[in-house]
């Protein structure tokens, strides 16, 4: 009530002429912005207000105080109820709608409604209390009046309905607290203000005058990148601004004493203002885009939940937690679902298994989306306990889920890993890798399926450092002398032969040049399935070599991932016609302490390349499981004595029992024996005696470089 009478007295000041003629109304705009926020039960007490305010202190005659009233009543009411209808429909969702919306039942009913009480009741009071109203047609009359009512509703009632929500929410003693580009806006249209006042003291009216559209970029600034409060104080200021001038006749308007004359003012008012909230629509329109856009990007597409680049940001923005964990969930069925029924079901079952594990992740987690059925949860201030029950958790609710939409039975089986203590000095670049670790380790091992340890810097170090070598050993691959030769002579024990003999070794070159023994690479070679190009490498280098190195034979390895090669004994043959390399040089070594996984295709592989002419001998012989099984069904021409026997014959009874079984039955069989590890003369003495055909080791000759030329 109070603010409805403040403003209708307030209006007063912009009254001109010898009847009530008001340039701006503000009570309309006031009404609109109260009704929307406490209701349109407000709008009577503002209609008492009115009428009181009109009839006792403006002295307006009773009926038409009580006709503005009710039309102040009337209009904002429509307006309101109009808009609400609107809000509840939908329509009216987002800046630029609800905009439109406010212009539509504002200037379309509250202005019309109410604009034609008031200017009705005022043009009644001009006609019937002037004496030169003939001098005026009632329609510029009414026009006036309304021109006065639609800027008073434009102005006032944006800024009514924020206010009035920053009250409620008790945020009255800190409604507004400029920044620095704010104040330098106010500055900005002090020193228009001033130099139109100047420009006009001096004589210069149409200077003066122009300056007016300086306003106009300045209230695009404010709207673009203001509040939309401050967006709404700065249309007031300048509008209110503007009347004052041309009511006073500074700053290059004329002054007029009949509120007629200065409708063009209020309608370049006006214009000003839906400028500036049409510019301010559209700018919030943008700016909540732009906050959708960010969120979307925090987010994963198909289950709400954050995405791998957040959980890292989460990681690293929570370095200083007290207590760090990052546990990973990985649902491989996911990945099958794909495999088996498509991005339909695959997507089904990932929002079901998302579900779920969001269901069970605890407050303290920030659950994030990491890959296809791959889910990671950080943990801060959380200890071991809570990890470990949440992890169990999640595990016992996926744990035999099945799914059947897809016309394939899917069961579910996650694995869960987790890594706990991380400390403060690791961010996600080492997080998610230790994390990874340990979901890797739980994956291998299907009676651990949930695993948790203590973050372990020097673990992830080690796994870098063989990634490291995994890079390197493809660079090799590449390469002419990314690896090297070396040859170990194999010495006959029991006649001279005419021709020499050695086996072919290979070594990794290092960045700094240095050699890398086969122990040091070799195991991880076998573990990223390098080992087949490795050992293709080898056998071309080596068949070049026979090809131009006469009266020596050569034996090279060939790993049992390699023996899984349909293609090899082809390659092998044709490799060693284009270069003229007699098969009966070359010897190829099956490695039997590895496992080889397609035996019936490795000894389809031996029998091609011995009915080739090549040998095929069976290296490290003794030490696996299969050993005595292998020389049985495997057509091979030899046998390597493993080394590990060889050492300890001469002071172990079994090792040379071992020894000399394995020289028996290769004797039975046909077979040419190798003894391997042969370290001294007295060792060599004993396998002479034992039958034993050839023998290596460094007591015989060490390994040296060889690059084919000697």
């Amino acid at each position: 009530m109070a603010a409805a009478v403040v403003s209708a007295e307030a209006s007063r000041l912009f009254w001109v002429g010898p009847g009530e003629g008001s340039l701006i109304w503000l009570p309309a705009g006031i009404a609109v912005g109260l009704a929307l926020v406490f209701g349109l039960r407000i709008l009577p007490w503002i209609g008492i207000a009115l009428f009181c305010w009109a009839g006792v202190i403006d002295g307006m005659p009773w009926a038409h105080a009580l006709f503005l009233a009710v039309g102040e009543m009337l209009g904002p009411g429509v307006s309101v109820y109009l808009l609400r209808l609107g809000e509840r429909s939908g329509r009216l969702a987002g800046p630029i709608p609800e905009l439109w919306g406010f212009w539509a039942c504002g200037l379309g009913v509250s202005v019309v409604i109410a604009a034609t009480v008031a200017a009705t009741s005022g043009t009644m009071e001009v006609v019937l209390g002037s004496q030169e109203v003939g001098r005026y047609a009632v329609g510029e009359i009414w026009g006036g009046y309304w021109a006065a009512e639609a800027f008073g509703l434009l102005a006032a009632g944006p800024i009514t309905v924020r206010a009035a929500r920053r009250f409620i929410r008790a945020e009255g003693s800190s409604w507004w607290r400029p920044r620095a580009w704010q104040l330098g806006w106010l500055l900005a249209v002090g020193v228009v203000a001033l130099a139109q006042l100047a420009l006009d003291r001096m004589g210069s009216s149409a200077f003066a005058a122009a300056l007016v559209y300086f306003y106009f970029p300045l209230l695009a600034l404010a709207a673009g990148f203001g509040t939309p409060l401050f967006q709404d104080l700065a249309i007031v200021l300048v509008g209110l601004g503007l009347v004052s001038s041309a009511l006073t006749g500074v700053g290059g308007f004329e002054v007029a004493n009949e509120p007629f004359d200065l409708i063009d003012v209020i309608l370049l008012v006006i214009a000003f203002t839906i400028m500036t909230q049409l510019v301010g629509a559209l700018a919030s329109t943008l700016r909540l885009q732009l906050q959708r856009a960010r969120e979307d990007a925090r987010r994963d597409f198909l289950t709400g939940l954050y995405n791998d680049r957040e959980l890292s940001r989460w990681i690293n923005a929570d370095a200083d937690a007290p207590s760090r964990a990052l546990a990973l969930v990985d649902v491989p069925q996911v990945r099958r679902a794909l495999d088996l029924m498509g991005l339909e079901q695959a997507d089904e079952v990932e929002r079901r298994v998302a579900g779920v594990v969001a269901s069970v992740t605890p407050e303290q987690g920030v659950l994030a989306r990491v890959g296809r059925g791959l889910y990671g949860t950080l943990y801060s201030g959380a200890d071991e306990a809570v990890i470990q029950t949440a992890l169990d958790d999640v595990y016992q609710r996926l744990d035999g889920i099945r799914h059947t939409d897809g016309g394939v039975p899917l069961t579910l089986a996650p694995v869960c890993g987790a890594v706990t203590g991380v400390p403060n000095s690791m961010g996600a670049h080492d997080v998610l890798p230790m994390a990874s670790q340990i979901l890797a380790s739980a994956r291998e091992d299907p009676g651990h399926r949930v695993q948790a340890r203590t973050a372990d810097s020097d673990q992830l170090a080690d796994e870098r450092a063989r990634q490291s070598l995994v890079e390197t050993i493809r660079v090799a691959l590449t390469s002419p002398h990314g690896f090297a030769l070396m040859r170990q002579p194999i010495v006959p024990l029991q006649a001279p032969e005419a021709v020499s003999r050695y086996e072919l070794l290979v070594r990794l070159v290092g960045e700094d040049g240095s050699l890398i023994s086969p122990g040091q690479f070799l195991g991880v070679a076998a573990r990223f399935d390098l080992m087949p190009e490795i050992d293709r490498w080898v056998s071309e280098r080596a068949i070049v070599i026979a090809a131009r190195t006469p009266h020596t034979e050569f034996a090279v390895n060939l790993s049992g991932a390699t023996l899984r090669d349909a293609s090899l004994a082809d390659w092998i043959v044709g490799m060693a016609k284009d270069y003229g390399a007699p098969p009966e040089r070359l010897s190829f070594e099956i490695t039997e302490t590895e496992t080889i996984a397609d035996e019936p295709e490795a000894i389809e592989l031996v029998r091609r390349l011995r009915a080739a002419g090549f040998r095929v001998a069976l290296d490290d012989f003794g030490t696996g499981l299969a050993s005595f099984e292998y020389l049985r069904r495997f057509p091979v021409d030899a046998v390597k004595i493993d080394g590990s026997f060889v050492i300890g014959a001469r002071e172990s009874r079994y090792e040379a029992a071992v020894v000399r079984a394995i020289q028996a039955v290769a004797a039975t069989r046909g077979l040419a024996t190798i003894a391997e590890f042969v370290e001294d003369e007295s060792v060599r003495k004993w396998l002479t005696s034992e039958g034993v055909d050839w023998a290596q080791g460094s007591g015989l000759g060490r390994p040296e470089p060889f690059d084919g030329t000697s």
